[in-house]
């Protein structure tokens, strides 16, 4: 399967997982670092948007390596 293919595939899916309520979604990122997912979360062209408080954080779609999804 093409690379773009796979993307848009994970990007779909990615989409669904954020949609649903009370599912955490546990994301370890190229660089090794853990973020953990529960509210205030979207999905803008390639890149997670999670806003805390005043502040935005931003993480690019290609920095994933893997995502770990729990039933809250």
């Amino acid at each position: 399967m093409p690379t773009k293919k796979k993307n848009n595939s994970f990007i779909k899916q990615l989409k669904k997982y954020i949609a649903i309520k009370g599912l955490e979604i546990v994301i370890h990122l190229v660089n090794g670092e853990v973020i953990e997912l529960q509210n205030n979360v979207r999905l803008e062209k390639n890149t997670i948007v999670i806003k805390n408080k005043n502040r935005e954080f931003h993480i690019p779609i290609s920095d994933i390596k893997s995502i770990d999804l729990y039933a809250a």
